[in-house]
């Protein structure tokens, strides 16, 4: 094990180079953050984000200095002994030694794919509106952008049928 804390603790994700382990921790009272540990258990695990929110899907950049994940605030609330998480989803990035975090763009998906090199981006699904269909059929769309969230491309459309939400790991 590679941490103690009593925090419940999800998604981990090796860095490019297997020497880190990245990973979300989740408590009912305060949120949950990302955080980071060398894999072999040799040092303590390092708290990346300064934010409580409801963070997932941690993923690294292939260069190993960034790391991507999903964003939601949380809001105080009425459900669960802190509230619920609000509806807003991000993609957002920190660097993999800590600093600010940065909003990549809205989405409700995980990162399907973080891409490095000089068209470096950052690869997800999200809901295609006003697609043909009615409420048993849904059409998502693969979608990449960079790391500021510009130069958005379709890459493919998926319908699904059950309304069912895709999610494409590649």
């Amino acid at each position: 094990r590679l941490t103690d804390a009593d925090a419940r603790e999800h998604y981990p994700a090796f860095s490019p180079d297997g020497r880190w382990i990245a990973w979300v921790s989740w408590t009912d009272q305060e949120g949950g953050y990302v955080w980071k540990a060398p894999a072999d258990g040799s040092g303590a695990p390092v708290r990346l984000t300064d934010e409580p929110a409801y963070v997932r899907w941690p993923a690294w950049s292939p260069d190993g200095q960034r790391i991507v994940y999903s964003w939601q605030p949380r809001q105080a609330g009425y459900a669960f002994a802190g509230g619920p998480v609000a509806s807003m989803t991000e993609l957002r990035w920190i660097p993999a030694d800590g600093g600010d975090a940065r909003t990549i763009v809205d989405a409700t998906s995980p990162p399907s794919l973080v891409s490095g090199g000089d068209d470096a981006r950052v690869w997800f699904t999200e809901r295609v509106p006003g697609a043909p269909g009615f409420q048993a059929d849904a059409t998502h769309a693969l979608v990449s952008v960079r790391f500021d969230g510009s130069e958005k491309r379709t890459h493919a459309k998926i319908t699904s049928a059950n309304a069912g939400t895709p999610v494409v790991h590649v």
